[in-house]
């Protein structure tokens, strides 16, 4: 085994661990209007009526805005598109949450592959650490 753990398992633990990756906080800053427009709103910590409703919101218009954009194909034909998940994702989310996100924004063969390397990652995360601790 290599200095810090098997890569391979390593990597497919960490596929879709967003707080991992090295472009997690890539582009903060880029969208000054939408950082007002949450600051301005409820804190979503909050766990308010009022800021569950405007966080739905939110995320209801997210995934209104991705469909228009698919359906201009601006995430590319179907062979680019096929390589391309869409979803809306939040540090603390359960894969359920994330799969059914995808649902909403993939054709069934992408929401297939992303359900497969989740249960892939959780599985291979778990071996990890198993063997971390050995």
């Amino acid at each position: 085994m290599s200095k810090g753990g098997d890569r391979i398992l390593t990597r497919v633990s960490l596929r879709w661990s967003l707080c991992d990756s090295p472009l997690h906080k890539e582009g903060e800053g880029l969208l000054p209007k939408s950082d007002l427009l949450r600051t301005r709103g409820p804190d979503p910590y909050d766990y308010t009526v009022e800021a569950e409703e405007a966080i739905a919101l939110v995320f209801d218009v997210s995934v209104d805005v991705l469909q228009q954009l698919d359906s201009e194909n601006i995430f590319g034909g179907d062979l680019e598109r096929s390589k391309l998940a869409l979803g809306i994702w939040m540090g603390d989310q359960s894969d359920e949450d994330r799969i059914a996100y995808a649902r909403r924004l993939n054709p069934s063969s992408i929401v297939q592959q992303v359900s497969k390397e989740l249960a892939e990652g959780y599985d291979e995360f778990t071996r990890l650490s198993q063997q971390k601790w050995r």
